[in-house]
């Protein structure tokens, strides 16, 4: 969190959004089942997020990850998450985030959402590779 911190400090200026797996959970809020104390690194993440960022708000599912336990083995915990700074809230003050239910992986993928984006500076382009992808085809035609 600290490299995290240091790094992010340095370009408050420009719009950023960071997204993924941070690991870490923000208060007890964001686990369900039996969790071990993480504490200090709750405070640390805190702390980051105080200096740098803002958490942006999320919709859909209430966790992002499960371990895939049954009983009271089983454990849920929001550890993917979206942060963005207050320049990038200037450009985009709708932006939140959806949790989509997972598939594949024991992990929610994260959806921007509420990003409008001026249409004359785009330039658009296709990377054939994708479109040869296994599975590609079917899923644009599924959605």
């Amino acid at each position: 969190m600290q490299a995290l911190t240091q790094m992010v400090e340095h370009i408050y200026d420009e719009p950023w959004l960071i997204s993924g797996d941070i690991n870490v959970v923000i208060d007890d809020s964001e686990v369900f089942g039996q969790a071990t104390d993480t504490s200090a690194s709750m405070r640390e993440f805190n702390d980051c997020v105080t200096k740098t960022g803002v958490y942006l708000p999320f919709f859909g599912a209430q966790y992002s990850w499960y371990n895939c336990s049954e009983g009271r083995w089983s454990l849920w915990k929001r550890l993917d998450k979206m942060l963005v700074n207050e320049a990038w809230l200037e450009h985009w003050p709708h932006t939140t985030y959806l949790y989509a239910h997972p598939r594949t992986s024991d992990r929610s993928p994260l959806i921007l959402q509420g990003l409008k984006v001026r249409r004359d500076t785009i330039l658009f382009r296709f990377h054939n590779f994708i479109a040869k992808t296994l599975g590609f085809l079917q899923l644009v035609t599924d959605n």
